[in-house]
């Protein structure tokens, strides 16, 4: 992946406005936010380290856990865990692209869940749209779509049901997309 690339990834969501604009979000909406949580019986410091790191069994996953943020910026911790998943690409889960999503999902509500000031931040959006930041593949898309689901899940004081997973996942994404779509921000429902 070139620099360019990297540089557009990682940051807080953006929430839509009362006037209809969307401006930067909760610092928690980062997946390259540095925050300690357990998943999978390990600790974590960020969305993004734990999410590169499941993609492989040990010792990659294990290098990649072991990478702990220096002095640098939350953004460019990030960027460097990214870049180690890259590196090993030929290397991760067969099934990878078919469980990115729900693992994603899952990973950011255990930051969540184990973080209640992080739930706080998430409810202070309300019920406005939350609208990824510019990313790889999908994940402008899916990460809304995970943080509206949670706050939802939050809000109705679900989250502590544990995380939804399968055909129930998909299903209340799909709600959750239906928003973006009506918004304009997507042009099909085919994103879950």
């Amino acid at each position: 992946a070139s620099g360019k690339e990297t540089t557009h990834m990682g940051g807080p969501c953006y929430v839509m406005n009362e006037e209809g604009e969307l401006e930067r979000g909760p610092a928690c909406t980062d997946n390259f936010q540095v925050v300690k949580f357990v998943y999978e019986d390990a600790e974590w410091q960020s969305v993004e380290q734990c999410f590169q790191a499941v993609k492989f069994q040990d010792p990659i996953r294990e290098r990649i856990r072991l990478t702990l943020p220096g002095s640098q910026t939350d953004h460019d911790y990030g960027i460097d865990v990214w870049r180690i998943g890259r590196e090993y690409g030929e290397f991760r889960r067969k099934d990878w692209d078919s469980v990115r999503l729900e693992i994603m999902y899952q990973i950011n509500h255990a930051k969540y869940l184990q973080n209640p000031k992080l739930q706080e931040q998430l409810l202070s959006t309300g019920k406005r749209l939350i609208w990824g930041k510019p990313s790889t593949a999908n994940w402008q898309v899916w990460n809304s779509l995970i943080q509206m689901q949670i706050r939802k899940e939050i809000t109705e004081d679900k989250l502590k049901d544990g995380p939804l997973g399968g055909e129930g996942l998909k299903e209340a994404l799909r709600e959750q997309l239906q928003i973006l779509y009506q918004y304009g921000l997507v042009d099909s429902m085919e994103h879950v």
